[in-house]
């Protein structure tokens, strides 16, 4: 069985910044960006992917827009949508490095 995972309030506490730092990480590129939203691509089997990620959870699509992104990736790494969402949600903390004290 295959879960899609579409709960807006879910989908709406990932960060952006969690989202792009996967999509960085994971071979992704930045196509395009601006203040509201990154495109990012990846060629996968000949055939290039694109998901648009909002700048910020303000915008009313934000939680719409997440989903599209677990599914693009879901398919693209063929694992669950479940799994993408546990990697997303730890994302940020896992690509930030840590600051050495004095």
């Amino acid at each position: 069985m295959r879960v899609s995972i579409r709960d807006p309030k879910t989908l709406a506490q990932l960060s952006p910044l969690s989202v792009t730092a996967y999509l960085r990480s994971s071979g992704w590129d930045e196509a395009e960006a601006s203040q509201a939203r990154s495109v990012w691509t990846r060629g996968v089997s000949g055939e290039t992917v694109e998901v648009l990620v909002p700048a910020t959870r303000d915008y009313l699509d934000f939680p719409q827009r997440v989903f599209e992104v677990i599914q693009a990736l879901a398919l693209v790494e063929k694992r669950s949508q479940l799994d993408i969402l546990r990697t997303l949600t730890t994302a940020a903390t896992d690509v930030i490095p840590r600051l050495e004290q004095a």
